[in-house]
């Protein structure tokens, strides 16, 4: 077996945002209310690690 792991993670990978398609912050902005979160707020995420055996 190798020294060196890596691992790729892909989140969210067609961009669909709750906050596209709803507002998230209702009326009036001086006494917010908010709606439940029920998709991601932020766009694609991909993280690549490396894990190294020594």
């Amino acid at each position: 077996m190798g020294k060196a792991a890596f691992v790729l993670n892909c989140e969210n990978l067609f961009d669909y945002r709750q906050n596209k398609n709803n507002a998230v912050v209702f009326a009036p902005y001086t006494n917010p209310s908010f709606p439940e979160i029920w998709a991601p707020l932020d766009g694609r995420v991909i993280n690549l690690s490396i894990h190294v055996k020594l």
